[in-house]
C-alpha cells in the first residue's frame, strides 16, 4: 500500500513535527489526519475513553505502550512528572487538536 501511494503524482508522506515546532493546525492537518486513519485497535479503545468520558486527561504508567506509543505521535501528551498512586501513574492529557478532531470525527475511533 506504501508503495502506491509513493507512487502517486505529488504524494509525499506527512511527517511530525518537531516537540520544539509549534503545532499549526493548518500546516500539519495532513499529517494529524494520518495519525488518526492509521490507529490501531488498541489505540482507538484508549482514546475512546478520553471521548466517550468528556475527560481531557487520564492516568497511565509509563509502562503502557498504547499511551506511550500515543505521546511519541503527539496525540497525547503527560502533563505533570508527578506520578500518582502506588503504580505510579502519571496524567496524559489528549492534545487539543486530537480532542478536536476526533469531537468532530468519531469515524476515527470505530
Amino acid at each position: 500500500m506504501e508503495e502506491i501511494l509513493n507512487n502517486q503524482k505529488g504524494f509525499t508522506e506527512p511527517t511530525m513535527p518537531n516537540e520544539d515546532e509549534e503545532l499549526d493546525p493548518l500546516k500539519n492537518e495532513e499529517t494529524y489526519k494520518y495519525i488518526l486513519e492509521n490507529l490501531s485497535k488498541d489505540e482507538k479503545e484508549l482514546l475512546r475513553e478520553y471521548i466517550f468520558n468528556d475527560t481531557k486527561t487520564r492516568n497511565f504508567s509509563y509502562r503502557n505502550g498504547i499511551a506511550m506509543g500515543l505521546k511519541s505521535n503527539n496525540v497525547l501528551y503527560i502533563s505533570s512528572n508527578i506520578s500518582r498512586g502506588p503504580k505510579l501513574k502519571f496524567p496524559f492529557n489528549i492534545q487539543p487538536w486530537a480532542w478536536e478532531m476526533l469531537i468532530k470525527n468519531p469515524k476515527y475511533l470505530k
